[in-house]
């Protein structure tokens, strides 16, 4: 009743009573206006048993499978609680609080993940992956028509792949039907045997409008083609060790120290910082400690604040994620051998 007297004027149709939804007509267009819920257990593993009607946005965006649908709008501005914000700009799949007890409520969700995964060409964050494993045998709860409904929109997913992980986890098969695979030295360029370890590089087969050629990825690896404990016969490349350039991969994004670089000289500072990546909580940090020059060099800290903030706003321009900038004294950066350390990566990957 709430709702469709916020929309008086408009066409309404009482499309969901029962959980607060009706569907409002704006100019033909469709829209489903829904109150604030929160949800009981799942019994039977698709609907929940009650709905409990609340004003409190958080509480109803708990309930959410995945963090990137837990966003919401108000008035104040974006409404966040879940981080998925970050995980767009990390690309990243990851279930709302507790994997298991998210896919244990709807037993189709594992499925709608890996969907969301192949459509948004996104990865798994590792926590839900492990999850989703566990819960695959309970998509024998699910009709077969909400099955199919998924499969189809997962075939339908950008592709093909190049790769897709072993189902024993103990590396990636490449999809050799649509790419040839090679390992080259990445000083000659010589062509080196199976199992030795060098630079990626493909060589597509069936894409049309953007063939590749012996493209070199900068990836450092090894390829095997022994027998595999998951039973595929397509040729297996291990977790990339390393790159053959200065390149880091952050959150799905490909950052060069130089693009960092072009934007600190534009902003009248010298080439003396450092970037400092980790990982928290299964998502990508990006730190760049900034050294100021003695002529810039201040304690007044709302002007140390605005300056940073302008870094941010240019890294952003640039990279198209967010760092967090620290400006620091002149000269505080640790040397080696009378250059400043670029790179510190703190992940164990």
């Amino acid at each position: 009743e709430e709702a469709e007297a916020a929309c008086t004027g408009f066409k309404c149709i009482e499309t969901g009573l029962k959980h607060g939804t009706i569907t409002v007509i704006n100019r033909s267009l469709p829209v489903e206006v829904t109150t604030f819920r929160r949800e009981g257990d799942y019994t039977d593993h698709r609907r929940p048993d009650r709905v409990e009607f609340t004003d409190d946005l958080t509480e109803d965006l708990a309930r959410r499978d995945f963090t990137v649908n837990a966003i919401a709008w108000e008035r104040g501005g974006l409404v966040d609680p879940f981080g998925g914000r970050a995980d767009l700009e990390g690309r990243l799949i990851r279930c709302v609080g507790d994997p298991d007890k998210r896919f244990g409520e709807d037993a189709l969700r594992p499925l709608r993940g890996l969907r969301l995964a192949a459509q948004l060409e996104f990865a798994v964050e590792p926590g839900t992956a492990a999850a989703i494993r566990r819960h695959v045998p309970d998509l024998e709860l699910v009709a077969r028509e909400r099955i199919s409904a998924e499969f189809v929109r997962l075939l339908c997913a950008p592709g093909p792949g190049v790769s897709f992980e072993c189902s024993e986890q103990t590396g990636m098969h490449i999809n050799e039907d649509h790419f040839i695979a090679e390992i080259i030295d990445p000083k000659t360029g010589e062509v080196l045997p199976e199992g030795s370890v060098g630079e990626l590089v493909f060589t597509s087969i069936t894409k049309e409008a953007f063939p590749l050629l012996r493209y070199r990825t900068r990836d450092i690896c090894k390829l095997t083609r022994k027998p595999c404990s998951c039973g595929r016969t397509h040729v297996k490349m291990c977790k990339p060790m390393g790159r053959s350039d200065d390149m880091l991969i952050i959150r799905g994004v490909n950052v060069f120290p130089s693009q960092i670089e072009t934007v600190l000289l534009n902003n009248g500072y010298p080439a003396n910082y450092q970037i400092i990546v980790d990982r928290v909580r299964h998502t990508d940090t990006l730190d760049i400690q900034v050294e100021m020059t003695p002529e810039m060099f201040t304690d007044n800290l709302g002007e140390i604040d605005r300056r940073q903030k302008e870094l941010v706003d240019g890294l952003r321009a640039m990279l198209g994620l967010t760092a967090k900038v620290t400006l620091v004294a002149p000269k505080s950066i640790v040397r080696s051998e009378g250059k400043a350390v670029r790179v510190i990566d703190k992940r164990k990957i």
